[in-house]
């Protein structure tokens, strides 16, 4: 699909006149929305309150003026009113963009993100506190990740859960270079800043609300993909998510839905969406663009949160059914009654605070539930792998060793290599390289070690136990070391 030209009235000076009549135009409807919210009856629902019924009605006016505008959110990445929460992420070695993740035309960039409420340092690393890398909606063309978009969900992350939150304020489609795979790129490199802090993935939550929950969804395809070597994470929230913009291209599906009036979004300001973020070498209906339809086999369990009278309310029904479907996936889904969309990003101001403050606590039970406020197994089943990319540094000292090697189990000892390595002239094994594609990147000399090692504390699942067992040798042990190749 061939991205459309912007409009005249997008562009100067047509845009200064028709910003003026939006104004002018929201000020004429005011007092019929205020006259139109006090009875119940009149309400878009009667369950709502006066509050929320104007709400609907105002975010209906700025997000449509947005759109037939185009509207941009200047991206900097400069600290601004952040200060030392935010940080600029220097993009991978090229190695970790793979597959689709690779663009002639779009490369992986720095991208800003904001930590909440506070910077990780390395006592929340050493205590394994949890970290939610969180990634906001706005049809991928407006809203960023600093405070003016995602303060409001973060706090709702931050006070049900012990967790920290990572806000990714990604590229937009809106400005230049941000059409896909602009945004998965930005995603792949904060997930992989967050996995360097040193937390296991099974530690880390994966978050998004709208657009930004497709792209989580195609981070988890991604990472599921047979030659990707990127640990799962922990947990998966997705937020009033939007997954299929084939079904949203249609006029019929979003003016015309049974939902229209209870909810903000329109046609104009979906399709804005669509047609910058869709690349011409691509279909709508791709699963990386429209997952809603394509489900996949993910370790990770997903919990979803719909409205139960926003447009997207039967997507994320579709969508966790589907994900349901796939044996050993999870997914669970819950559908807030008088909820219209995205109230994690909006429940502030919309009047929906209370719905919200009820999802988040949801959300933090379901994260317990699957493991993420519980510290992982025991250390006897833990080890600090290598990507199959990345070379591994020598192994510690042998008191160093002593001190982080975890308590060996039956299966563990009397190896054939711990009785060799005892025997007197015996050679020991130790430093082999791991694998064979280890080794051939060590022969290529390409990559180099204690500058290119990427370690993550990963649950030795049963495949890796058997490969293990198999070739009589016990996962390296590698030193951490300063990771200066990001």
């Amino acid at each position: 699909m061939a991205s459309a030209s912007p409009p005249l009235r997008s562009r100067q000076p047509m845009k200064s006149l028709y910003a003026t009549y939006a104004v002018v135009a929201t000020l004429v409807h005011l007092p019929f929305w205020l006259i139109r919210s006090v009875p119940r009856k009149l309400r878009q629902h009667p369950a709502w309150t006066f509050r929320q019924a104007l709400m609907n009605e105002l975010f209906r006016s700025f997000f449509y003026y947005s759109s037939l505008l185009r509207v941009k959110t200047p991206r900097t990445l400069e600290p601004g009113a952040e200060k030392d929460r935010f940080v600029a992420i220097q993009p991978a070695i090229d190695p970790i963009y793979q597959g689709v993740a690779v663009n002639s035309a779009i490369k992986p960039e720095t991208v800003g993100a904001t930590w909440y409420p506070s910077p990780l340092t390395r006592e929340d690393v050493d205590a394994q506190v949890p970290v939610v890398l969180h990634f906001h909606g706005g049809a991928f063309v407006i809203c960023e990740g600093r405070d003016a978009s995602c303060a409001y969900g973060a706090s709702l992350l931050t006070s049900n859960t012990a967790a920290k939150v990572l806000a990714v304020d990604y590229r937009l489609s809106s400005n230049p270079g941000g059409q896909f795979p602009a945004a998965l790129q930005d995603a792949i490199t904060a997930y992989g800043y967050v996995l360097r802090c040193g937390l296991p993935s099974s530690r880390i939550a994966i978050s998004g609300d709208s657009a930004g929950a497709n792209i989580v969804v195609a981070l988890l395809r991604y990472i599921s993909q047979p030659e990707q070597y990127l640990p799962s994470p922990g947990a998966a929230l997705l937020w009033s998510p939007w997954l299929n913009l084939d079904t949203s291209l249609r006029a019929q599906d979003i003016d015309r839905h049974p939902f229209s009036k209870t909810d903000y979004l329109s046609n104009a300001f979906i399709n804005w969406g669509i047609q910058a973020y869709l690349p011409k070498s691509m279909k709508i209906s791709d699963p990386y663009i429209s997952p809603m339809d394509h489900p996949f086999s993910s370790r990770t369990p997903i919990w979803i949160q719909v409205g139960g009278v926003e447009v997207l309310h039967s997507q994320s029904a579709i969508f966790a059914q589907s994900m349901g479907s796939v044996k050993g996936n999870v997914a669970e889904i819950h559908v807030e009654p008088y909820a219209n969309h995205d109230i994690f990003l909006l429940g502030g101001r919309s009047g929906f605070d209370a719905e919200a403050s009820k999802c988040a606590k949801l959300a933090a039970r379901f994260l317990e539930k699957s493991g993420f406020r519980r510290y992982a197994r025991k250390s006897s089943k833990m080890y600090r792998y290598e990507i199959n990319f990345l070379l591994c540094v020598e192994p510690y000292s042998q008191a160093e060793r002593r001190r982080h090697t975890p308590s060996p189990t039956a299966e563990d000892i009397n190896t054939p290599e711990q009785r060799a390595e005892k025997r007197p002239g015996k050679r020991s094994n130790r430093n082999r390289p791991s694998s064979p594609r280890m080794a051939q990147y060590q022969r290529s000399g390409v990559l180099m070690p204690r500058s290119v090692t990427y370690l993550v504390r990963e649950i030795l699942d049963l495949q890796g136990r058997r490969h293990n067992q198999e070739h009589h040798r016990q996962p390296a042990i590698c030193q951490p070391v300063q990771f200066d190749f990001w």
